[in-house]
């Protein structure tokens, strides 16, 4: 409408031009706008969630350290348990010598998933 008033009823190609790349360019910045305040809340919900997260890795830490010598045998047992299972094999005849752990293996997905059922 405001177009209108500014050139009247009729409008050349040039004009016609100019008015389509003007909108173009108004509905580019407010997209540009909203693409940036998905950004900011986003990064600002993100730090929330990563300072409890990291609060709670430091009480299981320590809750760790205390039950370690416990969770050692329960591991051995664990792993004496699958491996007479798949070699049918009794409890008894097997002897673990060396357990050695390679690390984290979960997908970044599969560690997401579960930090947030912890919340």
């Amino acid at each position: 409408m405001i177009f209108l008033a500014m050139y009247g009823n009729v409008v050349s190609f040039k004009e016609a031009m100019f008015i389509s790349l003007f909108a173009m360019l108004i509905v580019f910045l407010v997209l540009l706008f909203l693409s940036f305040m998905i950004d900011f809340t986003a990064s600002i919900i993100s730090n929330n969630k990563k300072n409890k997260y990291e609060n709670a890795n430091i009480q299981k830490d320590n809750n760790e350290n205390t039950k370690t010598v416990d969770n050692d045998t329960r591991l051995v047992a664990i792993i004496a348990a699958s491996i007479s299972c798949m070699m049918n094999v009794d409890i008894n005849d097997i002897r673990i010598t060396k357990i050695k752990r390679i690390g984290n293996t979960n997908s970044i997905w599969s560690e997401k998933g579960l930090l947030d059922n912890i919340n």
